[in-house]
């Protein structure tokens, strides 16, 4: 079947390393709000800005960021290492907040160049809000993007172009919304082109267009270090929940080069709030490849389609129209209620083992659909 693909054990090896990230020897360099560019950088003699540390930063090496709001730009220009990434993380118990004002954002482009690669990079735990994007990456591969509340900012929540990058755990929320761009189509939640991406765990709620757009922009050897870097191939987009994104449906499948991405245990809540009735509101195909598995996704939004009808793909196990029952939704809670339709009825391969709040998945009968497990 489609989900056994000859790449993912490699991925998961890979990532499998960069999550022992911690376990790694490596500096670790300190920012915090009270730091001076001109200090140490160490915990007790900290750096005032996220910049300085990571064009300090190396493979191996970890910026821990305390509380505190940030502002400007931040680019990372250094690639970490297969066993020694680079690590961008927030102080335990604490939650910082990176500012763009409207122009800044949190980027990877690699020293040599745009058209280079950079790779072996994590990105965790941030409150990233009001930039022109949230966080976009040049020829990423190998980065993780986790744990972050990505909002508010003008254009996209999350854009770029890669392979191997796991996007895991982030809310990402009401990206898109400009003065000028009532009706757009063009700003979403996640707008990304590669191979095997992976996007698991994550809210992606009332977003401008679409939550998230697989994009099957094709190869040109003049801006990709290799063509692993464009298409849309062998994505896994599951266990997420897609909700109130306003002028297109929770997912697009773009273009004939995006082929053979599995879409499982995943919730559509009411996308497509601005469209006419009949819209697709869950996944749609606008031009796409073919060889997509959809499976145990749930579907719910009155007066709207589930799927659109342009596609090639085998469809098995959904839930129709029946509501995912949420504990709050008007106020942005997604987690479920003990007879949601959602509960114990995902698909169990490739899903995640927890969940966004790192619950474990397998607490009743089977795994539930969507970004939250219910507890028993």
């Amino acid at each position: 079947m489609l989900y056994a693909h000859p790449h993912r054990p490699l991925f998961v090896a890979a990532l499998a390393m960069i999550l022992a990230a911690a376990d790694v020897d490596g500096a670790t360099f300190h920012v915090a709000m009270s730091g001076d560019d001109a200090a140490a950088g160490t915990a007790a003699a900290p750096w005032r800005t996220i910049q300085k540390a990571v064009a300090i930063a190396r493979a191996g090496d970890t910026v821990v960021v305390h509380g505190g709001v940030y502002t400007g730009h931040v680019m990372l220009r250094h690639s970490g290492e297969p066993d020694r990434p680079i690590v961008l993380k927030t102080a335990p118990g604490q939650r910082p907040v990176f500012d763009g004002e409207r122009k800044g954002r949190i980027e990877l482009k690699a020293q040599q160049g745009w058209q280079k690669s950079i790779g072996w990079i994590i990105v965790e735990g941030f409150e990233i809000r009001n930039g022109w994007d949230g966080i976009k990456f040049y020829n990423a591969h190998h980065v993780v993007l986790r744990n972050n509340h990505i909002h508010s900012n003008l254009n996209q929540g999350i854009l770029g172009n890669g392979h191997h990058v796991r996007i895991e755990g982030n809310i990402i929320a009401r990206n898109g919304f400009k003065s000028d761009n009532e009706r757009s189509n063009l700003e979403h939640g996640i707008y990304c082109t590669g191979t095997d991406f992976t996007i698991v765990n994550n809210v992606i709620h009332s977003n401008k267009a679409y939550g998230i757009q697989v994009a099957g922009y094709p190869y040109h050897s003049e801006h990709h270090p290799g063509p692993e870097f464009a298409d849309a191939r062998r994505w896994l987009i599951s266990n997420n929940t897609l909700a109130l994104n306003q002028n297109r449906a929770g997912i697009v499948i773009w273009q004939s080069r995006a082929t053979d991405c599995i879409i499982q245990n995943n919730i559509f809540y009411k996308n497509s709030v601005s469209l006419r009735p009949g819209a697709v509101q869950g996944i749609d195909f606008v031009g796409a490849g073919g060889g997509h598995v959809i499976r145990n996704n749930l579907f719910f939004a009155p007066g709207r389609k589930s799927i659109g009808d342009a596609g090639t793909f085998s469809a098995t196990d959904s839930i129709e129209q029946e509501d995912p029952r949420f504990v709050e939704p008007e106020q942005f809670d997604f987690r479920l209620h003990p007879h949601s339709p959602a509960v114990d009825a995902g698909a169990p391969e490739s899903a995640p083992a927890t969940d966004l709040v790192d619950t474990l998945r397998f607490q009743g009968r089977g795994i539930d659909i969507g970004a939250f497990e219910r507890r028993e």
